[in-house]
């Protein structure tokens, strides 16, 4: 196995890869959030406990063509982010947690935030404060 980069922009995104006596391409590209990995004490498993051994947050795809399957759409050329994680509960996990704002009569509105931040601020520096006990009634 052999992997180089190229002299190519962006800089250390586009590689060229050697394995099996193939030439492939590979681009490396970052994932929607950290992965992590565990590693087990001993070959047999131990005691089934595994220790944290590091955060994954890119991976390099290995491809025959000049661009990975599916770039059209997974890929954000601008920061080289891939949208979907390596597992099917991560499928689309970017466009999933950034779904945009909330709606203006949310609970979760800017309006609300900022004054719940401003509430928790006056309170923190001991000022008075008025509080509305609410009650659902069946």
């Amino acid at each position: 196995l052999q992997v180089q980069p190229l002299e190519v922009a962006p800089s250390g995104r586009r590689w060229r890869v050697r394995a099996f006596g193939e030439t492939l391409n590979g681009t490396l590209v970052d994932l929607p959030g950290r992965v992590e990995s565990h590693v087990l004490p001993y070959p047999d498993g131990g005691q089934g406990v595994a220790y944290k051994s590091g955060d994954i947050g890119q991976m390099l795809i290995v491809h025959r063509g000049q661009e990975p399957p599916g770039a059209a759409r997974r890929l954000d050329r601008s920061t080289f982010t891939w949208s979907s994680g390596l597992t099917a509960p991560a499928r689309r996990l970017r466009e999933r947690r950034f779904r945009g704002r909330p709606a203006a009569g949310s609970e979760f509105c800017a309006s609300n935030i900022t004054e719940a931040e401003s509430a928790i601020r006056a309170r923190m520096d001991n000022q008075e404060y008025v509080y509305e006990e609410c009650c659902e009634v069946d």
